[in-house]
């Protein structure tokens, strides 16, 4: 009777154990599953997996203030483009376009941060750290412009004047997911967020990738870079230095 008595509480406490232990796999299951569908958004599906699974993703880790590359990429006169189609055709064109550019983006280890109506935002460094970011960036804009050429080509003769500018700034900015209740998402926020989308504004009267003296010091044994000349921005008092990316020949 007592051997029976004790074999019953190893039983019992055998059966708590593999209990708790079931419940804390299904749990940490479910909190995987949760980051791999959120941080599947923002970056390339395919390492987002290997990227939890490593722990190098915790959703209640994101948020930090941290060194980023923003890049800005906005498409030219799409009001005037846009008032010229009909919406079926606007949205056709857009979503072509975004998917190509969105696949640079993540094959470059970039983070896609959001859409802003014809403008896309992405940045580098975060939620991964990224010591070669300014260089990944810049490529990944040298490879939208490309991929944006061989767009063009294969749009109908009226639509082959469709363009974009792309501004890129290096500097610290602070990153988590921000939102509401409804809905969070995982974005950067600051001053480098804010000059990036300035610079890209300049590439109206310039070129159609242009990058901050800040972005080009930290990369420029790796491109060619044409400087561009000092413009005035909104929100800074300091005129900022642009320059001009090209791949090394």
């Amino acid at each position: 009777q007592k051997l029976f008595y004790v074999a019953t509480q190893i039983l019992v406490l055998l059966g708590t154990y593999f209990s708790h232990a079931l419940a804390y796999g299904f749990k940490e299951y479910l909190k995987r599953q949760q980051a791999i569908k959120l941080f599947g958004r923002f970056l390339d599906p395919k390492v987002v997996g290997k990227l939890v699974e490593q722990g190098q993703l915790d959703m209640k880790n994101t948020s930090k203030k941290t060194k980023i590359t923003v890049l800005f990429s906005d498409i030219r006169n799409f009001t005037s483009l846009s008032e010229k189609q009909n919406a079926t055709q606007v949205v056709k064109l857009l979503n072509a376009y975004f998917k190509r550019q969105v696949e640079v983006i993540f094959a470059h280890k970039g983070t896609l941060d959001k859409f802003i109506g014809d403008c896309i935002m992405a940045f580098w460094g975060a939620p991964i750290s990224n010591k070669n970011q300014e260089t990944d960036a810049i490529n990944a804009a040298l490879a939208m412009e490309e991929h944006l050429l061989q767009f063009q080509r294969e749009l109908p003769k009226a639509l082959q004047h469709f363009d974009v500018g792309i501004g890129i700034h290096t500097g610290e900015a602070i990153v988590g997911m921000i939102g509401a209740e409804q809905r969070v998402d995982y974005t950067a926020i600051g001053d480098t967020v804010n000059l990036a989308s300035r610079i890209e504004g300049v590439t109206k009267t310039t070129c159609r990738i242009l990058v901050s003296e800040q972005t080009m010091l930290n990369c420029q044994h790796a491109f060619n870079f044409t400087y561009q000349g000092e413009f005035a921005v909104k929100g800074r008092k300091k005129a900022v230095k642009l320059y001009q990316p090209e791949r090394k020949s």
